[in-house]
């Protein structure tokens, strides 16, 4: 692992931990194990290392569709995979922290999700996806990672797959 992703894995624990009103660059120093010299390195500031996580988390999300992309389904399903893959994930902590600091310091920086997912809808669209289904599919994929990132009674361990083979089924049924 690179004192890069070192870093920003120590954020994430400190913003898990301690919550993201805690999250200063003298926490993820200490939580990381580096100087604050050796952080700044990498980070200029807060917003810097923020920013940092985000577009981490979106490359590591993007990189999990790509790999589902491997078996040669649609760009709907692999989305849908790599989901419930992410969302069943306890290491997938990096999703939730990026958000919640985004959220809690500097929502400017949703941009860069603002922006990964107008990639998802133009693949969707690609991909000949009715605007019906497409709509389900980010509702219920974000609806699960809220859920559990704000654990308002997120969806039992048990129940995913059940939410994962109805959407699936929906997503291969022929256009009507």
């Amino acid at each position: 692992m690179s004192k890069r992703e070192q870093i920003l894995n120590a954020a994430s624990q400190v913003i898990a931990s301690k919550g993201a009103n805690q999250l200063t660059l003298d926490a993820v120093a200490a939580e990381a194990g580096v100087s604050k010299g050796g952080l700044l390195y990498h980070f200029h500031n807060k917003d810097e290392l923020i920013k940092g996580l985000n577009i981490h988390v979106i490359a590591c999300f993007r990189k999990m569709i790509e790999a589902e992309l491997e078996s040669a389904i649609p760009y709907s399903q692999a989305y849908l995979q790599a989901t419930m893959k992410a969302s069943a994930d306890p290491d997938f902590l990096l999703v939730n922290s990026s958000l919640i600091a985004t959220v809690s310091n500097n929502a400017e920086l949703l941009n860069l999700w603002a922006e990964e997912y107008e990639r998802f809808h133009q693949a969707w669209e690609q991909e000949g996806l009715s605007k019906e289904k497409s709509v389900v599919l980010r509702t219920l994929c974000d609806g699960l990672w809220f859920s559990s990132m704000f654990q308002l009674c997120p969806v039992a361990e048990e129940d995913h797959q059940i939410v994962f083979d109805y959407m699936m089924k929906l997503l291969r049924e022929e256009p009507s």
